[in-house]
């Protein structure tokens, strides 16, 4: 059976490999690192069709919203709904905490370690999801909310006091239940939690659209967009520990304030991760250019930002699935697969990165002038160090997936302080000397300046505990 499945070759055997749930021989090393890569290509393929399908809804529910509500009601929808992002550090990097746990204890086989890990998991965010409630309900009535929307919106109060409350709702249902995302990924099942985002998407859209049908107010619709998912979220939590893996599902009894604790202090290292890794690539970057250059011309950094990014994050959608690979990998003591996958990934993310910023370089004012629908694009020294700076991320999100995984969680939350604050210093220097351009370059600079030698000494020392 090996055999076949080594032997498939061509697009259909391709396919018919992807597809294939057995026939590997997981108790080798290259069935464990053909299955890998399976599940990292399914992972990918689902994620783009969760953000396109999300995508699509969203271009979808805009319009709709905006002329049913109006600029006013429809400004405050935008704001709630977009606050729905906080849930990514809401849950205190628990979430990305237990996903390591789940990928290395998994692969050894401890069930007990991973039932009490997720048990202590989901009781704190219980917890936390019973606190954020609380303070919602007792700071609500104290809120100036003339304040906030202004004396001229004064009207709109009574629905932005019931729409943050249809917020606070589904917020507090989905943190805890949203740990099932992260066990899925940490066991390598990505692609499941993604065909439920599908799904989740689907129905946010029906259900908004048929409380615009209905004739619903701010805070129904507020409820039809985010419940919805919240729905979805806690169908995938009971499928996954009450049908899927039912010796997973949490129990009080099972819960540990020593687990817990160090779930919490590895969560903060996460946080600051996430938190270090946008300020130094590009929060500030719109006040520094505001700042320096003006209103008119942050404008045009910010658009030309934009659309180069906007490559990272697709480079993140193959990238991800390979955080829990490499744990899964590092627990079976799969080094090879493991040096292997790291150094082909970071010379593909290389490339991919190369190839399409190179491309937008080349064909700006094409590429801008369609986006934008009028003749506009960036200066070519404003555009090389956009690019440059896609491939430095790209190349930089492909190595801290192997970082990821062998848990050097640590390392990376100090050098991304350092990296923050070095790379906003020279981001400032650059843009009073060089105009809009010295933005990006001070990026550049302080990253390979913080990032290049930490990279080299980190993975290199990695990479020789592997040996032994």
């Amino acid at each position: 059976m090996m055999g076949e499945v080594i032997s498939d070759r061509g697009l259909m055997g391709r396919f018919k490999v992807l597809a294939r749930v057995d026939g590997l021989d997981l108790s080798s090393e290259q069935g464990r690192a053909r299955e890998r890569l399976r599940r990292v290509a399914l992972t990918t393929l689902a994620s783009a069709a969760a953000k396109a399908i999300a995508m699509a809804a969203s271009l979808i529910s805009v319009p709709l919203t905006l002329n049913y509500l109006g600029a006013e009601r429809f400004g405050l929808w935008v704001t709630i709904s977009s606050a729905n992002v906080i849930l990514e550090f809401a849950d205190l990097g628990l979430g990305n905490g237990l996903l390591n746990v789940v990928a290395t204890a998994g692969a050894r086989g401890e069930r007990e370690l991973v039932r009490r890990y997720v048990s202590s998991a989901s009781f704190l965010l219980l917890g936390l999801a019973i606190v954020i409630s609380a303070g919602f309900i007792l700071l609500s009535p104290l809120a100036p909310w003339a304040r906030v929307f202004g004396e001229s919106s004064r009207g709109l109060i009574p629905d932005a006091r019931a729409a943050c409350a249809a917020f606070a709702a589904t917020f507090a249902v989905s943190l805890p239940f949203g740990i099932v995302r992260r066990v899925q990924l940490g066991f390598q099942e990505g692609f499941a939690s993604n065909l439920w985002q599908c799904l989740a998407s689907v129905l946010s859209l029906a259900a908004l659209l048929a409380g615009i049908r209905a004739g619903a107010g701010l805070p129904v619709l507020v409820l039809c967009l985010l419940g919805a998912p919240a729905v979805v979220l806690a169908a995938n939590w009971a499928v996954e520990f009450f049908y899927r893996r039912r010796w997973m599902l949490p129990s009080p009894m099972l819960f540990d304030w020593g687990t817990g604790a160090r779930l919490m202090r590895d969560g903060i290292l996460f946080v600051t991760l996430q938190l270090a890794a946008p300020l130094s690539i590009s929060a500030m970057d719109p006040l520094i250019a505001t700042s320096y250059l003006g209103l008119a011309g942050a404008a045009d950094f910010a658009v030309a930002q934009r659309l180069f990014l906007f490559i990272v994050p697709m480079q993140g959608m193959w990238l991800m699935p390979l955080w829990p690979a490499y744990g899964e990998a590092m627990a079976r003591g799969d080094s090879a697969w493991m040096r292997r996958t790291l150094w082909r990934t970071t010379v593909l993310a290389l490339a991919l990165s190369a190839m399409v910023s190179g491309a937008m370089v080349v064909f700006r004012a094409q590429v801008f002038s369609a986006w934008l629908h009028r003749p506009w694009s960036p200066p070519l020294e404003l555009a090389v160090p956009l690019a440059l700076s896609v491939c430095v991320f790209s190349l930089g999100m492909a190595t801290s997936m192997f970082l990821n995984g062998v848990n050097a969680i640590r390392e990376q939350a100090g050098v991304a302080v350092l990296m923050t604050v070095v790379a906003t210093a020279l981001k400032i220097w650059f843009c009073r000397l060089y105009g809009v351009a010295g933005i990006p370059w001070g990026m550049l600079v302080g990253y390979t300046a913080v990032m290049a030698p930490f990279l080299v000494v980190v993975i290199r020392r990695r990479l020789a505990m592997l040996r032994y």
